[in-house]
């Protein structure tokens, strides 16, 4: 997180009997059970001090909260484990979720949160930093809808696994390279072996079946669900250019040289 910049997203595992898993009830049963979920939460919160809820929907409750000098923006977002402990393959699953459509995927989605965090909070310490970095960049540069975290701590890890994991790096050096791929990405094409049962062939034809067009990159957790989405739409990716190419031209960073 980026001190004083970050909001929250907050996933409350919802236990048996309250909320079964999609593959037991079905997701119209599961989708009501969430709605009145988050029915119940909004109605409780009503009733805190410092807090303003701003909007709902059918996956999570979006609120605020005064804390000492600031307004923090906190999505909740209820789910249960839909994500069985499959420690020899996954694979089955990721089958299985490309035969629903993209709102029970949406459903699934959430549950992989631990896994998500898991991949990020493995990272050595000079490549969080490198992270907080290009996440502070982006809250001063890029409009509040493209201030999304996940893709941007993707491609930045990608970058050091390209560099073949290096022990330390150059701040100046990781930004220039996390910039200069915003300004083509077009060009972008990521994804990881991470999750039991999780290969190429497997990789290349979630791509094929969701008919995904770049920029892709393909959450580790959940190969499922193309974290770069966002970028297609409006002009997103020009924005996204833009802001990247005057940042390179900048004191900062116009002499940085990135070594391979």
């Amino acid at each position: 997180m980026v001190k004083y910049l970050s909001d929250v997203d907050l996933v409350a595992f919802v236990n048996k009997p309250y909320l079964k898993p999609i593959a037991e009830i079905g997701k119209e049963e599961y989708k009501r059970t969430l709605l009145r979920i988050i029915s119940d939460i909004k109605s409780t919160l009503r009733g805190v001090p410092n807090v303003q809820i701003i909007r709902s929907d059918k996956y999570l409750l979006n609120f605020k909260i005064h804390v000492g000098s600031r307004w923090i923006d906190v999505d909740v977002l209820p789910t249960t484990d839909n994500v069985p402990n499959y420690r020899r393959s996954y694979r089955y699953l990721f089958l299985t979720m490309l035969d629903v459509g993209n709102g029970t995927r949406q459903l699934y989605s959430t549950s992989f949160v631990q896994h998500r965090r898991r991949f990020v909070k493995d990272k050595p310490d000079h490549v969080k930093e490198l992270i907080r970095l290009v996440k502070y960049w982006a809250s001063r540069f890029l409009p509040k809808k493209l201030q999304k975290s996940y893709p941007l701590e993707l491609i930045t890890i990608y970058l050091w696994e390209k560099a073949r994991e290096p022990s330390a790096l150059s701040k100046a050096q990781g930004l220039r390279s996390v910039l200069e791929v915003l300004t083509k990405l077009d060009r972008l094409r990521v994804y990881w072996s991470y999750m039991a049962g999780v290969d190429y062939q497997l990789n290349e034809t979630i791509i094929r079946k969701l008919d995904m067009r770049s920029p892709i990159v393909l959450d580790p957790a959940n190969p499922t669900n193309n974290v770069c989405y966002m970028y297609h739409l409006e002009d997103n990716i020009e924005v996204l250019a833009s802001a990247a190419k005057r940042t390179l031209k900048t004191d900062l960073l116009k002499s940085v040289t990135v070594w391979p």
